[in-house]
């Protein structure tokens, strides 16, 4: 059978070769396809993680350009405030 898509070849240590030949088996798909969509699932969440930084990113420039340190309280202020 052959195919539009490419193809990886991948050595895998055996026991990380058994735990996802039995993955896919419990999940009634091929080898190929648990692999791709693990693939596909950590590509996914680096985008997210990557978006998540530059939000967050944006987000304490924000603040850092609203600081105001006259207004600012100290250490032992916080811990006061919070009863420690």
């Amino acid at each position: 059978m052959s195919t539009k898509n490419p193809r990886i070849m991948v050595v895998l240590e055996p026991n990380l070769y058994d735990w996802i030949k039995e993955e896919a088996k419990n999940l009634r798909i091929s080898i190929s396809l648990f692999v791709r969509d693990m693939i596909k699932k950590q590509a996914a969440k680096e985008q997210i993680d990557e978006l998540e930084d530059e939000v967050l990113g944006e987000m304490a420039l924000k603040r850092f350009k609203s600081f105001n340190p006259k207004g600012a309280l100290t250490h032992a202020q916080i811990k006061k405030k919070l009863g420690f």
